[in-house]
């Protein structure tokens, strides 16, 4: 585990920006959390290299009207230039039904996640995803999402 609570921050730091770049659309800033030979193992699919993984959120565009991605805690085992860790979130998927009436689909989820140090900087090398739950249920969503 990460004694230094300053290291702990620098990997939670990491997992928060993941989660903004899903939410705020950002396929750059998603790509650039991860090496360039990174991979995100999900259940909808294998993303390896910064050009895969860019592709993530344009497939999350199409699916969803938004995300809200919660990183609720982790704890991460260093060492020199890689570490391991998991990390706990809550991951909302906001869609509408055929009917006009919005959906949140919510998982319990976990990622696997080994970091590399690349010069003074840390970045994902992987994150598997992992589901423990999920639970859809309807939601009002305002006028503009």
């Amino acid at each position: 585990m990460a004694a230094d609570p300053a290291a702990a921050h620098v990997f939670r730091d990491l997992a928060e920006r993941y989660a903004f770049a899903c939410d705020r659309r950002d396929a750059d800033a998603f790509a650039a959390v991860f090496t360039a030979d990174g991979v995100l193992e999900a259940p909808r699919g294998r993303f390896s290299g910064h050009n895969e993984l860019r592709g993530v959120i344009p497939m999350m565009e199409r699916l969803y009207l938004k995300t809200f991605h919660a990183v609720l805690g982790q704890q991460v085992d260093i060492g020199d230039s890689e570490a391991r860790g998991e990390t706990y979130c809550i991951a909302r998927h906001y869609f509408e039904k055929a009917d006009g009436g919005a959906r949140c689909y919510e998982m319990t989820i976990r990622y696997r996640d080994g970091f590399r140090r690349e010069g003074c900087a840390w970045f994902f090398s992987s994150r598997a995803l992992i589901v423990e739950a999920t639970h859809t249920f309807a939601v009002q969503l305002p006028a503009q999402h």
